[in-house]
């Protein structure tokens, strides 16, 4: 599949990039697993040409995403546990530090897709993961469509300081600086548009 994020600009058009999900293998509580990750602007049918292998470990994967000029993030840290346990059961695990290090990204807010997100535990868990080491990632709501047809409508939205950049390079420096923050606010439009600053929506 490929994801497809649109931006609400002040002119009221969309800008649409392309991402993809992954997966790399982290260890949780001692085990080997799986865990999804999110690619920004590389698509799926890039990522085998990108040198992506889906499965790798998260420094290998990061190397690959840098290589083809994407960012990486760590996706909704709660699934695919929570499909079968309490939210803090799910949570109820701690990234090695050096697989915690090359996330560009951490999806701290998912409405859709598995359940209800604790917001209250996944941000615990993204502080001690993340900030009580002293890595700082930039925060994400979940806001991929998982094909070509868009979903405005997903009550979580990824706000971008860009400083009126739409282009690849200022959307990734402004996420780069930690320049994001989340809002479920269904107007997030309007008070975009009305920005000064232009900061972008991402949904």
């Amino acid at each position: 599949h490929r994801d497809l994020h649109s931006f609400p600009t002040r002119r009221s058009s969309d800008l649409a990039i392309l991402g993809s999900e992954c997966y790399v293998t982290i260890n949780r509580n001692g085990s080997n697993t799986s865990h999804h990750t999110g690619i920004w602007f590389i698509d799926s049918k890039l990522q085998s040409s990108s040198g992506l292998n889906c499965g790798a470990s998260p420094k290998d994967e990061k190397a690959a995403v840098d290589k083809a000029g994407g960012l990486l993030s760590f996706h909704h840290p709660e699934y695919p546990y929570v499909d079968k346990m309490s939210s803090a059961k799910a949570l109820a695990y701690t990234l090695p530090k050096d697989q915690a290090e090359p996330f560009d990204m951490v999806e701290v807010w998912n409405k859709g897709g598995f359940g209800a997100s604790d917001i209250e535990g996944v941000l615990k868990w993204t502080e001690r993961n993340f900030y009580d080491r002293g890595l700082f990632p930039a925060v994400i709501s979940g806001m991929d469509d998982h094909g070509p047809d868009r979903k405005a409508k997903q009550g979580a939205f990824t706000m971008i300081d860009s400083n009126g950049g739409m282009d690849r390079d200022a959307i990734k420096a402004a996420v780069q600086a930690r320049k994001t923050w989340v809002s479920t606010d269904e107007n997030a439009r309007v008070s975009v548009e009305r920005s000064e600053a232009c900061e972008l929506a991402l949904h």
